[in-house]
């Protein structure tokens, strides 16, 4: 009786954690632009020192993530060129855009 609860305890827990890390929030409309305007990059760059929760919720999820040696996760975003949030232990410490020109 007591390895069942265990096994079904351990289930749950795994598929609630699965659940939570694959959840998919929609972007923004402001990604629907190819090139972004001047205040689209400045609300990009707001997200610096935000928890990611808060930037999942308010930016949508990235189109690309890639962890980095040193720690950070590069989440790419959808606009012309290289639009990306750097997150480390759950906040923002970086934007960067360049439009490539």
């Amino acid at each position: 009786m007591r390895i069942t609860l265990l096994i079904l305890a351990t289930l749950l827990l795994v598929g609630c954690a699965h659940t939570s890390e694959t959840r998919v929030y929609p972007l923004n409309a402001r990604f629907q632009k190819v090139r972004p305007d001047k205040s689209d990059i400045e609300w990009f760059y707001a997200a610096k020192g935000k928890p990611e929760a808060q930037v999942l919720k308010e930016y949508g999820s990235p189109k690309e993530q890639k962890n980095m040696p040193d720690g950070i996760v590069r989440w790419r975003y959808p606009w012309l060129a290289i639009a990306e949030l750097r997150v480390k232990d759950g906040i923002v410490v970086g934007a960067f855009y360049d439009a490539g020109y």
